[in-house]
C-alpha cells in the first residue's frame, strides 16, 4: 500500500474508477448507438447532413465576413489613441454632405488649441505620373506631414521610420509599387522621377509592406506636403494649405497616452468659429461650424461607423451586415427544420427499438441523451462538412465581395468559439423536439401496435415546411425586385445617350498646360470619332462645386452648383435651350477667364446658361422670365453673371442624387475630361476598343507623359450600383440555397410519407384508382403548405422592398412589377415542390399493388 493511502481512500478510489469506467461505456455505448442510427439510415442521415453543412457554410461565411468588416485598421499598436477629424458640409440651399475630410490650417492650430493631442497629420491624394524617359504611368498619391508615420506604425521593410519624410523630395512606397517602378530590392536611397504638379526626383526613403485589405487606407506612395507644390499650384489664389472655404485633407490626431476624446469633441465646433473667416460667414449667413459641422471619429470605428460615402475605401455597411446575417440565419433555421422534420417522422421506424430500451431499464432521460448526441453528432459532421465548402467557394465569395476574407479567420479565437458553440447549439436545438418526442414513446402501446402511429406530429411537420417555403418564397421575391430596380436605374433615361461615349480622365494636369484644345482638335480627326467636348466633370459621377451667389431682389445667399463645359457640350449631348441660347466660342463674355487676383474688386462680366431647377431656385417666374437678368459672385460681388439660356433638367450627376439646380459656364482652366463620342459600325458592333486604342495611341505622341484612363460612360454609371449588384447576387445565392435545403427537405418528408402510404397506395389502385390520380394526390399534399407560403411571402416583401426603394430618386412601379414577380414565385416554388415529390412518387404510383400489399 502506498504512502497516505488508508483502506477508507482504497475503497473511495475503487468505486470512482467503476463510476468513472461505467459513464465512459455509458457513453460510448451512446456514441455507437447514434452511429449505428445513422448508418441505417443512410438517405435521411445524408439529407440531414447535407442540408446542416450548407445552413452551416452560409453562417461561417457570413461569420468570416463580419469579422473582416469589424477588423479594420486594428493592426496599428495604438488604435485607441487614434482619431480622425470629420465634417459635414451644411451647405445653404442644399443637402448636407458628410465628407471624411478637414481643413487644411488646422494641422498648425489645432495642437495648440487642444494639450491632449501628441502629434497630428494631414493626408491629401492627389494625382500624377511616375516619368520614365518618355512614357509615364497614372499613379494617385498621398502627400503627407511627416509626422504621419509616426501615428501610424505601417511595418516598414526597409528605411527609418522618424526619418522617411523629414524632405520634401523623400518618398515612401509600399513594396508592390517599388517593385513595380524599381524592380527588385533593395530599393532604399534609389530615386524615382515623379510629376505631381511639378516634375521632381525624389528619394527612396523607406518601402513599407502592402496594406492589408482590412483597413481604410487606399495608399501606394506618400510623399511630404510641399508649400512650393501648393502654390505654384494655387494659380494666384489661396491653397489647400490655408483656405478655409473647403475639406481638402484627411487629419488624423493621436491623443497623448491616457488622455480621452471628450474635450476634443465638445469643444470642436468653438475652435471652428474661432478661426473661421469672418468674411465667408459673412458671405453665406452662417457661423463656421454651421457650415462645416465637425465631428472626431475614432480610426477604429471609420470603416463600419463612419456616415461618409466617399472615403478611401468604399466603406462598410451595417445594414448589409444585418441583413446577410439575418439570412444565413434563416438558411439555418431551414435547415434545421428538416432536421426536425425528418427526424420527428422516422421516429416511426424506431418505435420498437425505444420500447424494447425502456422494457430493458433506459430512462427518458437516457433515452434523450442518447437522441440528442445524435443530433449533435450529425451537428458536427455538417461542419466538417460546412469547411470543405468554405474553404471551395470562400476565394471566389473573397474576390466578389471585393474582400480579403481567408479561412485561416476560423482559427481566430472568438471565430472558433462561435463556430463551436454555434455547432453544439444547432445540434441541441435541432435534436430538441425529436428526443423529445422520441424518448416520450410509450412501451406497451409501440410493442403492441409493432409501430407508432404515422401521423403522429403531421400538423407540426406541415407548419415547418409552411416556414421554409415561406423564407424560401420572400428571398426569391427580394432578389427578383432588388434586380429589376437596380436595372432600371442602370438603364434610367438621364435625358442623354451614354451608349456610344467615352471618357479619357487624369489628361489635362500642369505640364500639358494649354495643349488641351489642340488635344481636342487632334482627337477628333480620328477615324470614327463623331463629337467631343471638354468638361469639369464626368456624366453620372457625383456632384460639382457650389457657388455662392447673390440674386438682385432676394435678402439671401444661394448656393447652385455649377459644371465647367465647353460650348460643344451642348450640342454632343443634344441639349436644346428651352429659352435663350447656349454657350458658344463667338461670344467673347461666354468665356470665363481665371481671375488672377481673388480679392480684385474689378467687375467681370460672365455669360451663363442655368437649367430648370435653377430657374425655380434663383425666383424666376419663367424660363422666358429668366433670359437676361444677373447675379452677382464672389467677396464683393465683383463678377457680374447673365443668364443666356435656360435648358432642362438633365441628370448629369449621379443617378442616386436629386436634380437640383445647376449653373453651366464655359470655364477652359476648370473643363479637365475630355468627352468623345463615336459612331457605330454598320454591323451594329461596337468599336470603343478600337476607339480607346487609337485616342491612346494619338495621346502618347500628343503629351508622352501623361497616362490616361479611358472608360465607357455606361461603366461610370455602372459603377454607381456596384452595391446593390453585389447585394443581388448574394441575396440571389441565398435564395438559391434557400430553396435547394428546403426542397431536400421536402424530398426526404416525401420519400418518408409515401414509404407508410404504401398499403394505402396498394389498396386505392386496386379500387381503379391510376397513376396519375395517385401521384396528384401525393404532390397536392405537399403543394398547400407550398402555396399558402407565398401567401404569406407576400405582405412581408412589400414592405421590406418598399423600405429598401426608399433610397432610391428614381423607382419602378411597383404593383406591377411586384404582382408579375410574386406570381413567378407561386409557379417556380410549385414547379420545385412537384419536382421533388413527384421524383419519388411515380416510382411508388407506378409500382403493382400487389407488391405494396406484401410490403406491408
Amino acid at each position: 500500500m502506498g504512502v497516505g493511502l488508508t483502506p477508507i481512500r482504497v475503497l473511495r478510489l475503487y468505486w470512482l474508477e467503476i463510476l468513472a469506467l461505467t459513464v465512459s461505456f455509458m457513453y460510448s455505448n451512446y456514441l455507437v448507438s447514434a452511429l449505428r442510427s445513422l448508418g441505417r439510415q443512410k438517405l435521411f442521415a445524408l439529407i440531414n447532413t447535407t442540408g446542416l453543412a450548407i445552413g452551416l457554410a452560409a453562417c461561417m461565411l457570413i461569420i468570416l465576413f463580419v469579422r473582416h468588416e469589424y477588423s479594420y485598421d486594428t493592426m496599428f499598436s495604438d488604435i485607441e489613441r487614434l482619431y480622425r477629424i470629420e465634417a459635414t458640409a451644411n451647405i445653404p440651399g442644399q443637402p448636407s454632405n458628410e465628407s471624411p475630410q478637414f481643413f487644411g490650417p488646422a494641422h498648425d492650430l489645432l495642437k495648440d488649441a487642444f494639450d491632449e493631442i501628441e502629434s497630428i497629420a494631414r493626408l491629401q491624394q492627389r494625382g500624377g505620373t511616375v516619368v520614365a524617359g518618355d512614357t509615364a504611368i497614372a499613379e494617385t498619391f498621398a502627400t503627407v506631414d511627416p509626422e504621419f508615420l509616426t501615428l501610424f506604425d505601417f511595418p516598414l521593410l526597409e528605411g527609418d521610420r522618424d526619418l522617411a519624410l523629414n524632405q520634401p523630395t523623400s518618398i515612401v512606397l509600399t513594396e508592390e509599387m517599388a517593385r513595380k517602378h524599381l524592380g527588385s530590392p533593395p530599393w532604399l536611397n534609389r530615386t524615382i522621377v515623379i510629376n505631381e504638379t511639378l516634375e521632381r526626383e525624389f528619394k527612396v526613403t523607406a518601402v513599407i509592406a502592402d496594406l492589408p485589405g482590412n483597413t481604410h487606407f487606399d495608399i501606394d506612395f506618400l510623399i511630404p506636403i510641399d508649400q512650393r507644390v501648393y502654390d505654384a499650384a494655387a494659380n494666384g489664389g489661396r491653397t489647400d494649405l490655408n483656405r478655409w472655404n473647403g475639406l481638402p485633407f484627411f487629419v488624423y490626431v493621436k491623443l497623448k497616452e491616457g488622455r480621452q476624446a471628450v474635450r476634443l469633441k465638445t469643444d470642436i465646433s468653438a475652435w471652428v468659429d474661432r478661426y473661421f473667416p469672418s468674411e465667408i460667414q459673412a458671405l453665406v449667413g452662417i457661423s463656421g461650424s454651421e457650415l462645416f459641422t465637425p465631428r472626431i471619429m475614432s480610426v477604429a470605428d471609420i470603416h463600419m461607423k463612419s456616415p461618409v460615402q466617399f472615403d478611401m475605401k468604399a466603406p462598410g455597411n451595417l445594414t448589409t451586415i444585418l441583413s446577410f446575417s439575418g439570412i444565413a440565419s434563416l438558411i439555418l433555421s431551414i435547415a434545421c427544420i428538416n432536421f426536425m422534420n425528418l427526424a420527428t417522422a422516422t421516429s416511426t421506424l424506431r418505435a420498437k427499438e425505444v420500447a424494447l430500451r425502456k422494457v430493458m431499464g433506459a430512462s427518458r432521460k437516457q433515452l434523450f441523451i442518447q437522441f440528442e448526441l445524435e443530433s449533435i453528432l450529425s451537428s458536427i459532421v455538417a461542419v466538417c462538412f460546412a469547411l470543405a465548402i468554405i474553404s471551395l467557394v470562400l476565394p471566389a465569395f473573397s474576390n466578389f465581395t471585393e474582400r480579403e476574407i481567408v479561412i485561416d479567420g476560423i482559427l481566430d479565437p472568438l471565430v472558433a468559439i462561435t463556430v463551436i458553440g454555434l455547432t453544439l447549439t444547432v445540434g441541441f436545438f435541432a435534436g430538441l423536439h425529436p428526443a423529445w418526442v422520441l424518448s416520450g414513446f410509450r412501451p406497451a402501446r409501440v410493442l403492441q401496435s409493432a409501430k407508432l402511429n404515422a401521423g403522429s406530429g403531421t400538423g407540426l411537420r406541415s407548419l415547418l415546411v409552411l416556414f421554409q417555403f415561406t423564407i424560401s418564397a420572400a428571398l426569391m421575391i427580394m432578389t427578383l425586385l432588388i434586380y429589376v430596380q437596380t436595372d432600371y436605374a442602370r438603364s434610367l433615361n438621364m435625358g442623354y445617350d451614354n451608349s456610344n461615349t467615352l471618357t479619357v480622365r487624369g489628361l489635362f494636369r500642369q505640364q500639358i498646360g494649354d495643349m488641351a484644345e489642340t488635344v481636342r482638335d487632334e482627337v477628333a480627326r480620328i477615324p470614327g470619332v463623331t463629337q467631343l467636348s471638354l468638361s469639369s466633370f464626368t456624366p453620372g459621377d457625383g456632384r460639382n462645386v457650389g457657388l455662392s451667389l447673390k440674386v438682385p431682389g432676394k435678402d439671401e445667399r444661394l448656393i447652385i452648383f455649377y459644371r465647367a463645359v465647353y460650348p460643344e457640350f451642348f450640342e454632343q449631348f443634344d441639349v436644346k435651350p428651352i429659352a435663350g441660347r447656349l454657350l458658344d466660342h463667338a461670344h467673347e463674355n461666354d468665356r470665363t477667364v481665371f481671375i488672377s487676383d481673388p480679392d480684385s474688386t474689378e467687375p467681370q462680366q460672365i455669360n451663363a446658361v442655368i437649367n430648370e431647377a435653377a430657374v425655380a431656385t434663383m425666383g424666376f417666374s419663367s424660363p422666358q422670365d429668366a433670359i437676361g437678368k444677373t447675379y452677382f459672385r464672389g467677396r464683393a460681388n465683383q463678377i457680374v453673371n447673365t443668364i443666356v439660356g435656360v435648358v432642362p433638367d438633365i441628370h448629369f450627376g449621379s443617378p442616386r442624387t436629386d436634380l437640383d439646380g445647376e449653373i453651366y459656364m464655359f470655364i477652359p482652366a476648370e473643363a479637365r475630361n475630355l468627352l468623345v463620342s463615336y459612331r457605330r459600325d454598320i454591323s451594329g458592333a461596337d468599336p470603343y476598343p478600337e476607339v480607346s486604342r487609337l485616342i491612346q495611341d494619338k495621346l502618347q505622341v500628343l503629351v508622352p507623359r501623361s497616362q490616361t484612363t479611358i472608360a465607357h460612360l455606361q461603366e461610370n454609371i455602372a459603377e454607381q450600383y456596384q452595391e446593390e449588384a453585389i447585394i443581388s447576387t448574394l441575396l440571389a445565392m441565398f435564395a438559391a440555397l434557400a430553396v435547394l435545403i428546403a426542397c431536400m427537405g421536402l424530398f426526404g418528408l416525401a420519400s418518408f410519407t409515401v414509404a407508410r402510404r404504401t398499403r394505402e397506395i396498394g389498396i386505392r389502385k386496386v379500387m381503379g384508382a391510376s397513376s396519375s390520380q395517385v401521384m396528384l394526390m401525393l404532390v397536392t399534399q405537399f403543394s398547400k403548405p407550398v402555396l399558402l407560403a407565398n401567401m404569406f411571402a407576400w405582405p412581408m416583401c412589400w414592405y421590406a422592398f418598399n423600405v429598401w426603394l426608399a433610397g432610391f430618386n428614381e423607382r419602378i412601379d411597383i404593383l406591377p412589377w411586384f404582382t408579375g414577380i410574386s406570381a413567378l414565385a407561386v409557379l417556380t416554388t410549385l414547379t420545385l415542390a412537384f419536382a421533388t415529390v413527384a421524383t419519388y412518387a411515380i416510382k411508388v404510383a407506378r409500382s403493382s399493388p400487389v407488391l405494396a400489399l406484401r410490403y406491408e
